[in-house]
């Protein structure tokens, strides 16, 4: 059995400041040098001096901080979750902070979590992603793939963060995009739980929202402007054996998977891999957060040095920074020279002739780089090419 982990409240004000942050949540970050690992049992004693009482309560952890991420601006500690539901909670703290132990259900807030999600439609098509935020009502997430329509009935299905073989699935609808440049880059889903489930729907959600709320409640955050973007990348992903990086940017947002110094997986909205870190490293603003720990659902691809990546994605944007392209907008479109194309066609190179394809399709600058598979520097030199040949021009 695991020692016990002890808090200690010397006034009720102090107790009532945390449970309303952090307690009735379903979670506590607690600072420690510990042996305790992920997912290990243990009990956290309240010691309420304040009244000369304590109270106990079981636990699971759901986040470890190690001491060497104490000098990144973390403390060093555990994240738990209670094992309690966060009204069982409530109703053995509340009355030392005057909560009633009666304290009705009242309907969850959104709240940030970051699960993997698998959204199904109606004609079979079967989506992976990841949710931004979660609520009793719906949830918001980012789709690695193309957008579903808006108001399309799917089939959301939901994992547990922290118990791999536990999973939600609930009837929902599309109800609203959200898009940057004319790119879908999330999702909203309403919620429309079968009759007889809502309770179940419910107690999921709950459980879901105080595991990620405890996970959080010690993971590094901060202004990519103050640090550099590959600053960031590097201290994390050289300082910690394994961690994942949410670098977000308005309605964009990134995950980078480290492990032992290498690169596991980087996304960003539908492109994956050097694509997407070479359009990260050009962020000048934002922010992010991290977490060691490596988050499910992640689609492992083959490690690579991270200092290696890091170069070659700069030079791919540096590069990218020279080109003539670099005066279009995102939502750039092109018209074509169609006689002129019909002329000189058998002479481009595929990965032109795929461009010409899509610029006919009516497809923005931005929904060109998305949708073609090949580095951005790469597309944006057979644009460019295109465009000195006059084969296409800008529009808009």
């Amino acid at each position: 059995m695991n020692a016990p982990l002890r808090v200690s409240y010397d006034t009720p004000e102090a107790l009532r400041q945390q449970f309303n942050a952090e307690i009735a949540l379903g979670g506590l970050f607690i600072p420690t040098v510990t042996n305790l690992g992920f997912r290990d049992n243990v009990r956290v004693v309240f010691d309420l001096s304040f009244c000369d009482d304590r109270v106990e309560l079981d636990a699971e952890v759901v986040s470890v901080v190690e001491p060497e991420l104490a000098g990144e601006g973390a403390e060093a500690g555990v994240a738990i979750q209670f094992t309690d539901s966060p009204l069982a909670v409530t109703a053995k703290l509340g009355p030392y902070i005057g909560e009633s132990k009666q304290a009705e259900r009242r309907r969850a807030p959104r709240r940030v979590a970051r699960v993997p999600v698998l959204l199904e439609t109606g004609n079979g098509e079967r989506l992976t992603g990841r949710t931004r935020d979660l609520s009793q009502s719906g949830v918001l997430l980012s789709i690695d793939g193309p957008a579903i329509a808006v108001d399309e009935a799917v089939s959301v299905t939901i994992d547990h963060p922290t118990f791999e073989d536990e999973r939600m699935t609930v009837s929902a609808r599309v109800v609203r995009h959200l898009e940057v440049e004319g790119t879908v880059t999330a999702l909203a889903c309403l919620f429309e739980p079968a009759e007889g489930s809502e309770d179940a729907v419910l107690a999921f959600i709950d459980d879901v929202q105080s595991s990620e709320h405890a996970r959080r409640l010690r993971g590094v955050t901060g202004a990519i402007g103050e640090l550099g973007i590959t600053n960031v990348i590097q201290v994390f992903g050289g300082c910690t054996r394994s961690g994942t990086l949410t670098v977000i940017r308005g309605l964009e947002e990134g995950r980078i998977i480290f492990e032992d110094g290498l690169l596991r997986e980087v996304r960003l909205g539908p492109v994956s891999g050097m694509k997407a870190l070479s359009r990260i490293v050009g962020w000048r603003e934002g922010s992010f957060e991290f977490h060691s720990r490596v988050e499910q659902g992640f689609e492992p691809s083959e490690p690579v040095p991270l200092e290696g990546a890091l170069l070659e994605a700069t030079r791919q944007h540096d590069e990218i920074g020279r080109s003539q392209s670099i005066q279009w907008s995102d939502a750039t479109r092109f018209e074509l020279d169609r006689e002129r194309i019909d002329e000189e066609r058998s002479g481009l190179s595929k990965l032109e002739d795929s461009a010409i394809d899509l610029v006919a399709a009516g497809m923005t600058f931005r929904q060109i780089l998305d949708v073609i598979p090949e580095a951005d520097v790469d597309v944006h030199a057979a644009l460019t090419a295109l465009s000195d040949l006059g084969l296409i021009q800008p529009v808009g």
